[in-house]
């Protein structure tokens, strides 16, 4: 009888060993399966939910839309310096988001210059406005890069073209004069924005102004406004570029 109970428990633990390993390699076998790379399969359903997040994301905490003001002031350089003095920078714009961090810019601004030039024969005295249209390519630097404490800072880099109109009416030798001149350029520029409330942010920003005029390698020169349409000229080229800096205020949609 005890040889008999014996040869059971052995028989029944010889079962469950079998049983266990038996269990162990299907288990096995089954990681492999799954961790092995299946020609056929469609990994783009894996693609496509990082994609889906990424858009809820953006649906949760971005922004489709930027309305905002500008105002500042707008110096000159080289010889353009010498004729106009720095002027009230003001204008609009509206950003349009592709993403949390990339967005096109669309902006009309102008400003508004004392012009003063003493070519030694004719003194011109007066005022210059400018009108641009500007088309900018906006990005936002990821917060990430910066420390927690430090995420209501989102500084932008932009680059873009331009389209110039200038205007300038001026006195010269008691009469009066005006003379129109246009031309594109580049801009560059680099800004940060500080959100106020979910809606709003206020910020502040400098763009340089790469830009060619068609008559900027022409003696300055003026059309006076008599019945002959003299042009009374000076001895300086009005070439250069110009620079701004402004604040901002805008509202998110």
């Amino acid at each position: 009888m005890k040889y008999f109970i014996f040869i059971l428990v052995n028989c029944v633990l010889s079962f469950v060993c079998l049983v266990g390993t038996l269990e162990v390699q299907a288990a096995e076998k089954q990681s492999s399966e799954l961790n092995a790379y299946d020609p056929f399969a469609d990994y783009s359903e894996f693609e496509n939910t990082a994609e889906e997040q990424e858009n809820i994301n953006f649906f949760q905490t971005g922004r489709f839309l930027t309305l905002g003001a500008i105002g500042g002031a707008q110096f000159f350089t080289l010889n353009m310096a010498n004729i106009h003095y720095p002027g009230a920078y003001f204008g609009g714009y509206l950003n349009y988001f592709f993403d949390l961090q990339f967005a096109i810019q669309f902006a009309i601004t102008g400003s508004v210059h004392h012009t003063y030039y003493n070519s030694g024969n004719n003194s011109f005295i007066g005022s210059t406005s400018l009108i641009n249209i500007n088309v900018d390519f906006k990005y936002f630097l990821d917060k990430n890069l910066f420390h927690r404490s430090l995420e209501w800072f989102q500084p932008f880099l932009f680059v873009g073209i331009m389209n110039a109109n200038q205007t300038t009416r001026a006195t010269v030798t008691n009469q009066g004069g005006h003379k129109e001149d246009s031309g594109f350029g580049v801009n560059l520029g680099v800004g940060t924005e500080f959100h106020w409330l979910k809606k709003i942010h206020f910020g502040v920003q400098y763009i340089f102004h790469f830009v060619t005029l068609r008559h900027e390698a022409i003696p300055f020169s003026l059309t006076t406004s008599d019945e002959n349409g003299n042009q009374m000229s000076g001895n300086i080229r009005p070439y250069g570029d110009w620079m701004t800096v402004s604040l901002l205020l805008g509202v998110n949609f």
